[in-house]
């Protein structure tokens, strides 16, 4: 509930912001991504507090669809007007008889939680990461797993209620960071012969064989972090190489699914109890 009002409020900003500047299509990809974030998260993750009848559930999303009716109104005239009809004023007594009507939303700068806000869409993140390890694994969600691993980075900007978001979503006992486990992957390391050419010519071969020949986790890791590499070459000594001259592949190590997508690493362990099958 604190995201959602955190992130509507901050939609009411940005909207507001971009259809001031006549950015119609900035607004309309605002609201776009506000609706799948409502619905397919929010929503989504509150049903069985919509069950229960939870009146802060409830009124959460009342007020949000509220809001969210009034900024779509300029762009999307007679749908809003329909949701106003049917959602709007046959529960507000005092509520303005067209959309078109109602008095444009405010910002409240007080209730925008940028640290919640971005916590949550790590969540998500680390969601969808989680969801494609299962998939490669091909391991269906409904089957418990142990454990999932994330950045110790990303762990410490969880709190405990967007843990269980995460558990929940994922099927898993426990979260944890790679602190909690050690290395989880198995590197190798080549060259890149065609970008190497350009740089080492004849030389291009005895630079790849030590590449091949180096820590290739250590180049991993200097790679991702640096963009860079030294490597020991016989003859030249210690030789800078890019990212684009060597090519890192990582395997996951057994009993371990590990998708690694734009820097953000999800690890799920794989391995069946007796306990877990019959959950």
């Amino acid at each position: 509930d604190r995201w959602l009002v955190s992130a509507r409020n901050s939609l009411v900003r940005d909207v507001a912001a971009a259809l001031n500047d006549f950015d119609t299509q900035r607004a309309g990809a605002l609201l776009a991504a506000f609706v799948d974030d409502l619905s397919n998260w929010y929503v989504r993750r509150s049903r069985r507090r919509f069950w229960d009848g939870n009146p802060s559930a409830l009124w959460t999303l009342h007020e949000t669809i509220d809001v969210v009716t009034r900024l779509m109104a300029p762009l999307v005239p007679f749908v809003t007007e329909r949701v106003w009809q049917d959602l709007i004023v046959p529960v507000v007594p005092d509520a303005p008889a067209s959309v078109h009507l109602a008095d444009w939303p405010v910002t409240d700068e007080e209730l925008i939680d940028a640290d919640l806000n971005q916590a949550m869409a790590l969540t998500r993140r680390i969601v969808e990461l989680g969801r494609s390890a299962r998939a490669e694994a091909k391991v269906k969600t409904r089957q418990p797993l142990a454990r999932a691993l994330v950045p110790s980075a990303a762990f410490g900007r969880l709190e405990p209620a967007l843990v269980e978001e995460i558990k929940a979503e994922l099927n898993v006992v426990d979260l944890g960071s790679f602190a909690s486990a050690g290395d989880l992957v198995d590197h190798s390391a080549k060259g890149n012969f065609r970008a190497l050419g350009k740089r080492f010519g004849k030389q291009t071969p005895v630079v790849a064989n030590a590449i091949a020949a180096a820590d290739a986790a250590a180049l991993a890791a200097s790679l991702a972090s640096s963009g860079s590499a030294t490597v020991e070459v016989p003859g030249l000594g210690a030789v800078e190489v890019s990212a684009d001259e060597v090519i890192v592949s990582e395997r996951p190590r057994e009993g371990w699914s590990v998708v690694n997508e734009q820097g953000e690493t999800v690890a799920l362990d794989l391995e069946l109890t007796p306990e877990l099958v019959q959950a």
